[in-house]
């Protein structure tokens, strides 16, 4: 193997150590190794790059602006709150809430198209 696969593996080493052992957030972690791979010039920058014009990647980062929002305005609870209640047990949760989680999933794409 040539000194740039070693550095990669390194590279993805770290990377996944980094996402396990530390509360550092994963935008940081993965930027720093995006970036890492470009100083490092383990690969064309285009293709380093190139995911970041997926428009897979693209609507999942929109949805997780969606879920920080939904969240941060309490909008999550209180729909969670008008549809499942304060169910006596789990059991009692899943009841209410599968038939609107089985009606929405039969229609919406839940997996970008990459």
């Amino acid at each position: 193997m040539t000194i740039a696969a070693y550095l990669t593996l390194a590279l993805l080493l770290g990377l996944f150590v980094l996402l396990v052992k530390t509360k550092i957030p994963a935008p940081a972690i993965f930027v720093g190794a995006l970036a890492a791979a470009m100083t490092l010039k383990l690969a064309p920058t285009d293709e380093l790059l190139k995911g970041f014009s997926n428009q897979g990647m693209l609507t999942v980062a929109v949805l997780f602006m969606v879920a920080a929002g939904m969240y941060a305005t309490g909008a999550i609870t209180m729909i969670m709150d008008k549809l499942i209640g304060l169910p006596k047990s789990v059991a009692g949760a899943q009841v209410k809430i599968l038939p609107p989680i089985a009606i929405g999933s039969a229609f919406l794409n839940n997996t970008p198209n990459g």
